[in-house]
């Protein structure tokens, strides 16, 4: 009989082995990486160069937010199928006429 370290950690390598799972961290990942960009450049633009702080905040969003964006499309999710929005609505108006 196996001990229950074994199956523990036979289990917790399945897991890990998953697609969805390494796509859960490879989310994390981005997610983490863009919040820190969004704080530095917050204190970069706001301490550093003494811009307004709601001028800092929304710049350091929306970079942030592009940054999350193009990362989690290139490394979170590349095992979809890329359709265009324009392409789904065009479809969809197709099924419906």
């Amino acid at each position: 009989m196996r001990c229950a370290s074994a199956i523990w950690s036979d289990y917790v390598r399945d897991a890990l082995n998953k697609t969805s799972t390494q796509q859960f961290m490879k989310f994390a990942a981005v997610g983490i990486f863009s919040f820190v960009v969004d704080w530095l450049l917050l204190v970069i633009l706001t301490e550093g160069f003494g811009i307004d702080y709601l001028v800092s905040t929304t710049v350091s969003f929306l970079v942030s937010v592009s940054l999350n964006y193009a990362l989690s499309m290139k490394y979170v999710f590349e095992h979809r199928d890329v359709v265009s929005l324009v392409e789904r609505a065009q479809e969809q108006f197709d099924e419906e006429e």
